[in-house]
């Protein structure tokens, strides 16, 4: 018995292979503490050096624990963790574990000493894992009870197991099945029940025999006893008269057994965080931690409605609660930690008291008093809010909070308390889920449950936090509760046929009424608690709001002419309202209310044909902004929390989250788009005031929301800095995608958009507007079946306004470490940035000069990797290149924001300094041939031609021409300028920045092996659709990825990526396909097929030259598959073989000219019918 206990006593101290002793970390630094479920068993367990975390900080709590680790666990408690480690494994002991395995010698030893056995079928199978019930049934060895009694072996033993291991607490806070494998931080609970479980023995018992006859009694069960201080560590229960004990004894448990330092208060006089009754761990006089005891009575939805109608008696029924008591003094109540006084006291001195805390998403948790089995001693009530990101920094994460629909209790609403809406202290390394925080960015949206852990209601931190679950789809169903119509408010949706609670703190969700399922177009999109409720919606449409006019049209509905207003809700969404046919309505709109106007719309009062009225004026909430010397004289202010309106004698206060949108009109004066920001901002009083001949000369206008507060303020000119947080870049024009119900032709694009969280780089979208590749548009999401996401787009061509869009050359670095960049060579002309007008730089003469110290960057040049100043600076001493870039930016000389970049898109480079003088090139003559970084030959002259002799692998290499004169250009005349790929002479001219001043000079290759293959793979084929002309024109953009044989096409290997030399392709080769395959046709030859899965390969679909199955790619080919483009791979063979055209005059084949062509048919225009044969140009 006593080496049984011993054996299992060594598996539980020793569960972590990685780590076995209690110096590993800390629980509270493990990283992914957030993880655990069982956090009071894994704090204490880790603590004692049970299972403890691994060497990089973490806990792995999900990892399953096999058969061969136990075996070395096992073996490294009995003999010691080294002498384990050096057990031979040279021989077998079971058929699966052959000599010279991982953990031979250990299962050896443990099969020799008969620990753990093998399968009915000899094997032992090390990397199996250990089920719930193998390791319930050890533990419950090391308890003292014995296996032969109690049934653990044989026909039903895990049901024997089941039952006593219920009984003797094994079980207790564990949700797992006992057939399943055992995970770290289960074993971590196991171990903790058995801790504080009570050690058994056996009294008793006989066996008699007289002759043939045998007698035997029963040996009896019972619990250990002692009268020493140690049974009182983990629980002082008097034992009374069981077996031979008496009342000065205690019960023993096993960790008063074997751990002697180890202690657990369970006096229950402690208090978490939560203010929920806890154990205090310590283990050699340090305290572990703080854990909450389970609760008796828990609940997490709303068990009955605070409201007159409902008795008492209903709500303690509704609680299951009968016969139970509260008392004002013995009673406690805790609302997320903060300690409530005379929760109980007078009338609400009854247990129907609690069902008013509860809602659907808060947690209620009860406690039963220990002494008196009838009284309720803890109610502690925990609360959910969402947050937002603010920041995310390099030591803390910074939340803001999020308004819900009602910070207040409303009576008779459906909801019995007021939300939590607490602010949160930053959230410190040190914090359980500052490594979930950390990972998000600003903006992301985060369930958090607050708690004031020093019970003061003075300041919270985080007590739990996680990523809401989103659900997305139609909006069918909304159930209300409330008695009027100003208490109603909705209590349940249903999304996607599915019903969801509304959580207590809810967004935009309590507000729903049946109407706005009408007018809810989109799928809503729900954020839901860790219990299933709905925390917020997005997407729902409003049947009163506000909007800002972009214009009016019309329509033909059931032939009659019917009126439309566009324009954007307070968020920025666009909307398009129906109106009605009313002509006088419609006139008083057209007259009062203008495009940039702030009015509310509702379905109020609607008539006839009319889906919606317009208000606007008092009538409607709406308000000038007040810039009299009452009001605000030097315009607005960020730090303003009350704004003058027109008209109030009051300030307003402004509500959280309060928008500023700000309304651009283009050159017609036709609005263009809004632009919104989510707080308060300096705003100068000539944007906020009435202006003459302006496209709308209407002062600035807010808008009150219900609780009276200022919901959003409209400035009727662009923004003071270049946000651009509605512009978007043309990347790549895909074609025409379809023709929609009205015959427009929808568009697909490849863009990069500025939006409020940032740039994103690569989105598909669609749209009606017809733009080209490099153009910027406005945008705005609209939507059209069939094509997600649709925009309106717009095109954007604006200079000398806040926001504008340029091309230019970088012409050089004026500060990198202010991100000062000047530049040159504009695309548009004029622009304010080219002047000497000062944005306060600091660098004297700040023409040209631009800050690009908030810009997003965005490379598009095949070598890619510039996203900095720095990487600029880089590119310019480095390698001599000069960026060529797109941009966005502040070209507004009278604005705060004026040169501030806010994007910048790098669209090629060029080598020399743009500008620079053409004397340089005979200044600084000659040239460098470098392979590498190591330099092959050069001259100080243009004149003498020099020979070098290449070997077969320095042929294949990239070589690199640099000119002395940094303002030069080079180019080859008989091949890439950076190849050196076959024998003979190879010429450069080098250019002067003026591009007129030239010279020339001669590289000999000699000795060029026959022996050598090349193929290359077409990396991109971008078809552009000419719409401007007559005909339907493709054109291609190639590039090559290079790979060469050695051994006559036997194998191949992949060199660096380059462009096929001139040479290497000249008058070679022409390839056409007829969707099946490849002809080839050599320059004077007849002409040669090759199949698909032969030295060509084609893969037709969408009629590109895309593959069909992304299945049959290779890594290469995937990477084109999934990038949308078609490839083509072919082989060029520089060498004299029966199957293929030898290079030579006989054939045809003549060095030098300019490239290849390849033919490609099967592609569809835009009106459905096939173009012309297109020509791919490679080289």
């Amino acid at each position: 018995m006593k080496k049984f206990l011993s054996l299992v006593l060594a598996l539980v101290m020793t569960m972590s292979l990685t780590a076995l002793s209690a110096g590993a970390t800390e629980y509270k630094e493990l990283t992914d503490r957030d993880e655990i479920q069982y956090e009071e068993a894994v704090a204490v367990l880790n603590r004692i050096g049970i299972i403890t975390g691994y060497e990089d900080g973490s806990f792995r709590p999900e990892t399953e624990l096999t058969r061969g680790a136990a075996a070395k666990i096992i073996v490294s408690l009995m003999i010691g963790p080294e002498a384990a480690a050096n057990l031979p494994n040279s021989t077998s002991p079971y058929p699966d574990v052959p000599a010279g395995h991982t953990f031979a010698g250990v299962i050896s030893y443990c099969k020799t000493a008969g620990y753990i056995s093998g399968y009915g079928d000899g094997t032992f199978k090390p990397a199996n894992s250990l089920t719930g019930f193998a390791f319930a049934k050890m533990l419950l060895g090391a308890l003292g009870y014995k296996s032969e009694l109690e049934g653990f072996t044989g026909t039903g033993w895990t049901m024997n197991v089941a039952r006593i291991g219920n009984a003797a607490g094994l079980f207790n806070r564990l949700s797992f099945q006992g057939a399943d494998a055992v995970t770290r931080e289960e074993a971590c609970q196991l171990a903790l029940n058995t801790l504080k479980a009570t050690l058994v023995e056996y009294t008793g018992g006989f066996n008699i025999t007289a002759g043939e006859a045998s007698i035997v009694g029963a040996q009896t069960r019972t619990y250990v006893t002692s009268n020493q201080e140690y049974a009182k560590h983990i629980s002082n229960k008097k034992s009374g008269n069981s077996g031979n004990a008496t009342d000065n004894h205690w019960t023993v448990e096993f960790g008063e057994e074997h751990f002697k330092d180890l202690r657990m208060n369970e006096e229950r006089t402690d208090v978490d965080s939560f203010g929920r009754p806890s154990n205090v761990w310590s283990y050699k006089l340090v305290t572990i931690g703080t854990f909450a005891v389970e609760p008796n009575f828990t609940y997490t939805e709303q068990k009955a409605h605070n409201v007159e109608t409902v008795s008492d008696g209903s709500k303690v029924r509704a609680l299951d609660l009968s016969g139970y008591e509260v008392d004002d003094q013995d009673t406690a109540l805790y609302v997320n930690g903060e300690l409530i006084e005379d929760a109980f006291s007078g009338s609400k001195e009854k247990v129907a008291t609690i069902a008013d805390y509860t809602d659907n998403g808060t947690l209620v948790e009860l406690y039963v008093d220990d002494e008196d089995a009838d009284l309720i001693s803890h109610v502690v009530v925990i609360k959910t809010q969402l947050m937002s990101v603010k920041r995310v920094a390099s030591d803390y994460v910074a939340l803001d909070r999020v308004s819900p629909a009602n910070k207040s209790a409303v009576p008779n609403s459906g909801y019995n308390q007021a939300p939590i809406h607490e602010e949160i202290e930053d959230v410190e390394e040190e914090n359980a889920y500052y490594n979930l925080l950390s990972e998000l960015k600003a903006g992301d949206l985060v369930a958090v449950v607050p708690v004031d852990a020093d019970h003061d209601g003075d300041g919270f931190e985080v007590g739990k936090a996680y990523v809401p679950e989103e659900v997305s789809g139609q909006l069918t169903r909304v159930s209300t509760f409330g008695n009027t119509e100003a208490e109603r408010q909705a209590i349940d949706v249903t999304v996607g046929g599915t019903a969801y609670k509304v959580a207590l703190w809810n967004k935009d969700l309590a507000g729903i009424k049946a109407d706005d399922i009408k007018v809810t177009r989109e799928n809503v999109k729900l954020y839901l608690d860790e219990y299933g409720n709905a925390l917020r919606a997005k997407g729902v449409g409003d049947t009163t709001n506000f909007m800002i006019i972009k214009g009016y049209f019309d329509g033909i509905v059931n032939g009659k002419i019917t009126h439309y207003v566009d324009g954007w809700d307070v968020k920025g969404n666009e909307i398009s309202l129906n109106i009605g046919t009313n002509k006088t309505v419609y006139e008083r709109y057209f007259r009062d209310m203008k495009p940039g106007d702030l009015v509310k719309y509702t379905n109020d009062g609607a008539v006839g044909s009319a889906d919606w009225v317009l208000m606007d004026g008092s009538a409607a909430d709406v308000y000038d902004i007040d810039t009299s010397g009452a009001g605000h004289a030097d315009g607005l202010k960020a730090s303003n929390v009350r704004v003058k309106l027109s008209g109030l004698a009051d300030r307003k206060y402004i509500t959280e989250g309060i928008k500023l949108i700000y309304v651009t009109f283009d050159e017609d004066g036709d609005v263009e788009s809004v632009e919104v920001r989510d707080r308060l901002q300096n705003v100068e009083k000539a944007a906020l005031d009435f202006k003459a001949n302006a496209a709308n000369s209407n002062p600035a206008e807010a808008c009150l929301n219900s609780d009276g507060e200022i919901e959003a303020i409209v400035v009727k000119q662009e923004s003071n800095d270049a946000i651009s947080s509605n512009l978007l870049y043309i990347r790549n024009f895909e074609g025409v995608d379809g023709i929609d119900e009205d015959g427009n032709r929808i568009y697909q694009y490849t863009v990069a958009m500025m939006t409020a969280d940032g740039l994103e780089e690569n989105v598909k979208i669609w749209s009606d507007k017809s733009l080209r590749q490099g153009d910027f548009a406005s945008y705005a999401l609209k939507t059209k079946e069939g094509y997600e996401p649709f925009y309106s787009l717009k095109l954007h061509t604006a200079t000398q306004k806040t926001t504008s869009v340029n091309t230019a050359t970088v012409f050089s670095i004026v500060n990198a470490d202010k991100s000062l960049v000047k530049l040159t060579d504009y695309g548009t002309t004029p622009t304010d940035i080219s002047n000497n007008w000062s944005a306060d730089l600091g660098v004297g003469d700040e023409s040209n000069v631009v800050d690009m110290s908030r810009a997003k960057w965005l490379d598009l040049r095949y070598r890619g990797g510039v996203d900095s100043v720095s990487d600029l600076k880089d590119m310019i001493s480095d390698e001599n290149r000069y960026a060529n870039v797109k941009l966005i930016y502040n070209d507004n000389v009278d604005s705060d924001g004026f040169r501030m970049v806010s994007l910048v898109i790098i669209t090629g480079s060029q080598l020399g300094q743009p500008n620079a003088p053409a004397d340089n090139l005979n200044t600084d003559a000659g040239w460098k041939l470098y392979l590498g970084d190591e330099l092959v030959t050069d001259s100080d002259s243009y004149t003498a031609a020099i020979d070098i002799t290449l070997d077969q692998t320095e042929q294949q290499e990239n070589f690199r021409v640099e000119a002395n004169s940094p303002y030069a250009t080079v180019t080859s005349a008989t091949g890439d300028v950076n190849q050196l790929a076959f024998i003979g002479a190879h010429t450069w001219t080098v250019t002067a920045q003026d591009g007129v001043t030239a010279s020339t000079f001669t590289v000999n290759v000699a000795d060029r092996p026959l022996s050598t293959q090349y193929r290359w793979v077409v990396k991109e084929i971008a078809p552009i659709a000419n719409l401007t002309g007559n005909s339907n024109s493709v054109n291609f953009v190639v590039m090559a990825q290079h790979q060469v044989s050695n051994d006559n096409g036997a194998t191949w290997s992949q060199v660096a990526d380059r462009y096929l030399t001139n040479t290497e392709i000249e008058n070679f080769l022409d390839i056409r396909t007829d969707d099946t395959k490849l002809t080839i046709t050599p320059a004077g030859q007849p002409a040669e097929d090759y199949a698909p899965t032969q030295d060509a390969q084609i893969r037709p679909a969408k009629g590109n030259l895309i593959p069909a199955d992304l299945a049959d790619c290779d890594e290469a080919q995937a990477a084109l598959w999934n990038a949308d483009a078609g490839y083509v791979t072919f082989r060029f063979v520089d060498k004299t073989d029966a199957t293929q055209p030898a290079i030579s005059a006989a054939n045809g084949v003549t060095v030098g000219g300019t490239n290849v062509t390849i033919t490609v048919g099967g592609l569809l225009g835009i009106n459905g019918s096939a173009l012309p044969a297109a020509q791919v140009k490679i080289g």
